[in-house]
C-alpha cells in the first residue's frame, strides 16, 4: 500500500526539477551546482525521508548538508515501485511498467500529470490514450478474450486455429499513434458483455476478430496495432456476433420458446381441471347441505342444524383457501409468461413478430382461467350465504336474535339521523 510520505516526496521532487534544472536518467535524476533557498529546502527534506535515496557532494566528497549559494552534486533516485511512481513522460512509464501493471499512483512530469490529484481539470491528450488503453486492456481480460503468458512477456488470443501472441511492449512512443476513438471501443466490449446471453460464443468470436486483426503484422507490433485499430476491429467482432445471433440463435429460441408453450398449456390445463371440478361440487354440496337442514319440532333440528352449516362453512373455507393458491399460481404463469415477452422484444426483435400470437394466446388462457377462479370464488361465497340464510329460517331462536337485532341497529341508526338532522337545523336558524 503507498505511503503518502511517498506521493509527497513525488510532489517535492517535481517541485524541485521546476526551480533547478536537473538532468533526467532511467532511474534518477542528477545535477551539479548552486541551489537557493527554496531547492535546498526541498533537497534536505528528501534527504532525511526514508522513501527517497538522496546522494551530495561536494568538490567530490559525500556531505550530508547543503547551503544556499554554493556549488553541490546533487543525485536523487526516482521512486519506481509497484504501488507508485514518478517517471518524465508517458513513454518512460511504458518502459518500465506494462499496460496492466502501471501503478495506480503515478506521476509524469512532462506533460505535469499526478493520478492522485482529481482537481487537475482535462487530463493531457498522451495521458487520456495512457488511460484508455490500460482500461481496454484491463475489459479484454475481465471477459476472457486475452490472458497473460508471464513467461513469454505476452498477451495470447486463444483461438481453434491456435495462440496468437502480443507482446506486452512495443517500439518506444508507439503511445502516439494510439488511436483517440478507444472509449468507443471500451463501450463496445461493455455493451456487448452487459449480460451472460450467448456467452461463450462472444468470447470465441471476438477472439477470433483480434486473432485475425494480428496476423497482417509483425510480432513486436502487434500492442500498438490493437490499440490503434482497436475500435474498427472491436466492432468487426461486435458485427459477427450480430449476425451469429439473426441467423442461428432464432432457431434454437423459437423451438425453447414453443417447448415452454407446451409446459404452458399443461399448468394451465392442469388449473383449469381443478376449478371445473369445483365448480361441479359447490352447487352440489350447497343443495345437499339444504336439503338435509330439519325443520322447526323435527328430532335435534338443532343440533343437526348447527353441524350442517359448521360443515358448509368450513367447506366454503378450504374451497376459497384453493381458488385463492390457484388465483397466485395463475399470477406466477402470467408473471413468467411477461418476462420471457419483454426479453424476446428487447434481445430478439427480428423473431418477436413471429412469435407475438404465442405469447397472445398464452396471456389469454390465463386471464380466461383468472376470471374463472374468480367467478367460482364468487359463486362459493355466494351460495354459503344462501345457505346461512336458510338456517337462519329454519332456526326460530337465531331468526328472532337477529330481527332483533336489526330492529335495534335500525332504531340507532335513526336516532342519530334525526339528530344530526336537528343540529343542522339549530345552526341554520342561528344563521
Amino acid at each position: 500500500m503507498t505511503d503518502s510520505l511517498e506521493l509527497r516526496d513525488i510532489e517535492r521532487i517535481l517541485e524541485l526539477v521546476d526551480l533547478t534544472a536537473f538532468e533526467w536518467h532511467g532511474s534518477h535524476i542528477i545535477c551539479e551546482q548552486s541551489f537557493g533557498s527554496r531547492s535546498v529546502s526541498l533537497i534536505e527534506a528528501l534527504y532525511s525521508s526514508p522513501c527517497t535515496e538522496v546522494e551530495l557532494k561536494k568538490h567530490g566528497q559525500f556531505v550530508t548538508d547543503l547551503t544556499a549559494d554554493e556549488v553541490f552534486y546533487v543525485k536523487i533516485d526516482l521512486p519506481k515501485g509497484k504501488d507508485c511512481c514518478l517517471v518524465k513522460t508517458a513513454d518512460d512509464l511504458l518502459s518500465s511498467y506494462y499496460l496492466h501493471s502501471v501503478p495506480d499512483y503515478h506521476a509524469i512530469a512532462h506533460p505535469r500529470y499526478l493520478s492522485w490529484k482529481p482537481d487537475q481539470g482535462r487530463a493531457p491528450p498522451i495521458i487520456e490514450r495512457l488511460d484508455a488503453s490500460r482500461i481496454l486492456i484491463q475489459k479484454l481480460e475481465e471477459n476472457e478474450i486475452i490472458e497473460r503468458d508471464g513467461h513469454n512477456r505476452s498477451y495470447v488470443v486463444n483461438t481453434h486455429a491456435g495462440k496468437t501472441n502480443v507482446p506486452f511492449q512495443s517500439e518506444r512512443g508507439y503511445l502516439n499513434g494510439v488511436s483517440a476513438e478507444l472509449g468507443s471501443a471500451i463501450e463496445v466490449l461493455n455493451e456487448t458483455f452487459k449480460d451472460t446471453l450467448h456467452l461463450s460464443e462472444k468470447k470465441r468470436i471476438f477472439r477470433n476478430a483480434i486473432a485475425d486483426a494480428m496476423k497482417s503484422c509483425d510480432s513486436e507490433m502487434r500492442i500498438r496495432h490493437l490499440l490503434k485499430h482497436a475500435s474498427e476491429i472491436l466492432l468487426s467482432g461486435r458485427n459477427n456476433y450480430d449476425l451469429f445471433v439473426s441467423s442461428f440463435s432464432f432457431q434454437n429460441d423459437q423451438e425453447k420458446l414453443y417447448e415452454q408453450k407446451r409446459d404452458f398449456n399443461v399448468k394451465l390445463n392442469n388449473l383449469l381441471s381443478g376449478i371445473q371440478g369445483k365448480l361441479l361440487a359447490i352447487p352440489v354440496s350447497t343443495i345437499l347441505a339444504i336439503s338435509q337442514l330439519k325443520d322447526v319440532g323435527e328430532e335435534s333440528f338443532m343440533l343437526i342444524n348447527s353441524a350442517i352449516i359448521f360443515s358448509s362453512g368450513f367447506f366454503t373455507l378450504i374451497i376459497s383457501w384453493l381458488i385463492v393458491s390457484q388465483l397466485a399460481a395463475l399470477d406466477s404463469i402470467n408473471t413468467e409468461i411477461t418476462a420471457k415477452e419483454k426479453r424476446f422484444k428487447v434481445e430478439l426483435p427480428r423473431m418477436f413478430n413471429e412469435v407475438e400470437s404465442v405469447f397472445t394466446a398464452l396471456k389469454s388462457s390465463c386471464s380466461f382461467n383468472t376470471k374463472a377462479a374468480k367467478v367460482i370464488l364468487a359463486l362459493s361465497i355466494f351460495l354459503f350465504v344462501l345457505t346461512f340464510y336458510v338456517y337462519v329460517l329454519k332456526t326460530p331462536l337465531l331468526h328472532e336474535a337477529l330481527a332483533g337485532l336489526y330492529r335495534t341497529g335500525t332504531g340507532l341508526l335513526s336516532a342519530g339521523f334525526e339528530r344530526v338532522g336537528g343540529l343542522i337545523v339549530a345552526v341554520r336558524s342561528r344563521i
